[in-house]
């Protein structure tokens, strides 16, 4: 059986926005941290999801989830620290139809391997043992749940199939009432 990823604390947070070196790779990592979306929803995410018409960032990312053969919308609030990271990569972003377009082929989003790779290669520069991609949503998770927010949003927001599968996103480590408190405040 295979750890489950670590949660990350503010120190490797701000380490990891440090260790991007572009508006794009902050963002993504922003997006994960800020949503809890898996790295191959944040990749597939079209531009419009996120900003509106004029390019303002939008204050939900509206997706279409599938359960059970039923498209279900969820929104997911942007927070103001998320919202910032999305302007930032505006400025750099052509405007077409995806947040990441790939640089080679400009009609289709960056692959799930390049997004890993590019996260992968700053979590090894954190030398933080147990980080990886399912860290960012391991940690918006745990936070949600730390903070109360009550379990049924938490599952709305999580895209879990069961409610009962939140128990994997409890948090054993030490309790942080300053985190707890601020929530989504990194």
């Amino acid at each position: 059986m295979t750890e489950k990823a670590i949660v990350l604390n503010s120190v490797d947070i701000r380490s990891m926005f440090m260790l991007l070196d572009t508006p794009r790779n902050r963002a993504l990592f922003a997006i994960g941290l800020y949503t809890g979306l898996r790295i191959s929803d944040i990749i597939a995410l079209p531009q419009a999801a996120v900003f509106t018409a004029s390019r303002d960032v939008r204050s939900t990312i509206v997706l279409k989830r599938s359960k059970k053969k039923i498209a279900v919308h969820i929104e997911i609030p942007i927070h103001d620290n998320l919202a910032a990271h999305l302007s930032e990569h505006r400025a750099t972003l052509p405007f077409g139809t995806w947040l990441f377009p790939s640089r080679s082929i400009p009609e289709k989003h960056i692959s799930r391997i390049q997004a890993h790779s590019i996260l992968s290669t700053a979590f090894k520069q954190l030398k933080r043992e147990g980080a990886s991609t399912h860290s960012m949503r391991r940690t918006f998770l745990v936070s949600l749940v730390r903070a109360g927010v009550p379990k049924r949003m938490v599952h709305s927001l999580s895209g879990l199939s069961t409610i009962s599968q939140l128990r994997d996103y409890r948090y054993d480590g030490p309790f942080d009432t300053n985190r707890a408190m601020l929530c989504l405040d990194y």
